[in-house]
């Protein structure tokens, strides 16, 4: 996976108003993982704490339709 992808969805995601503790961490981790960043986002979301990694909603800024149009994109809404 290039380093491209996963910051090109970690952009889409913070322009949305997702909030990301630890980005570079993940830009670490992804360097290592073969995964695509439809696999690893959703990997990182629920066990990322252990890597210093959190996301959460800027609630003044969220906008879920934009989050989800954003993501779907990107690849996201494709079930595998």
């Amino acid at each position: 996976m290039s380093n491209t992808e996963i910051q090109q969805t970690l952009d889409a995601m913070q322009e949305s108003g997702m909030v990301i503790v630890g980005r570079e961490h993940i830009e670490g981790l992804a360097a290592k993982d073969a995964r695509k960043p439809t696999e690893l986002i959703p990997a990182l979301m629920s066990i990322g704490r252990i890597h210093g990694i959190d996301f959460y909603q800027d609630q003044a800024k969220f906008n879920s339709f934009e989050f989800a149009r954003k993501l779907g994109e990107l690849g996201f809404d494709q079930d595998r």
